[in-house]
């Protein structure tokens, strides 16, 4: 039980998170605000996890913390989440962001992620997202962004969208 923890950084595998992440419990981490994963080497998806924690506000995973291929950010998941950053995931190729997930997000960081195929479609139905920034991902998805296809057209909304 963590109950006082608002902050958590892990920068390295530990035999915890072996391959995925404990399942979350009702009472567990309720105050944790702000976490970081590094080099966790979690193989099952996290975000069925971390999207249950209640006053998480700031999430970054990277530097190979998810050694999968696919995440997925279910409706209803992330409530309070506002700052995600996606980093060095060298084997990400698909995410999903469900209608209804993270619905106060305002800043995403999208870097490294050489094998991500596209920006999910469902990013768009986030109307509070403010700051974008995309580097490092794949060829097919760099070119539908810069081509402003449907996926550029999906953060119209977006003050600052960056792309290096």
């Amino acid at each position: 039980m963590c109950c006082n923890i608002h902050e958590l950084r892990i920068y390295a595998s530990t035999p915890l998170l072996r391959s995925k992440l404990p399942k979350h419990e009702p009472h567990f981490c309720l105050s944790l605000q702000s976490l970081v994963l590094s080099g966790s080497e979690i193989e099952e998806d996290p975000m069925e996890t971390l999207e249950k924690l209640p006053n998480l506000t700031f999430l970054e995973l990277c530097w190979h913390s998810f050694l999968g291929k696919h995440m997925i950010c279910h409706a209803k998941g992330f409530s309070q989440l506002r700052h995600l950053v996606i980093k060095n995931l060298p084997n990400l190729e698909k995410w999903t962001v469900e209608k209804e997930a993270m619905p106060h997000l305002s800043t995403l960081i999208i870097w490294d992620c050489a094998k991500l195929e596209m920006i999910p479609d469902g990013l768009r139905f986030i109307t509070t997202l403010q700051n974008l920034d995309i580097f490092g991902v794949s060829q097919v998805c760099l070119q539908r962004l810069q081509e402003g296809d449907e996926d550029f057209s999906t953060f119209y909304n977006v003050n600052r969208f960056s792309i290096y």
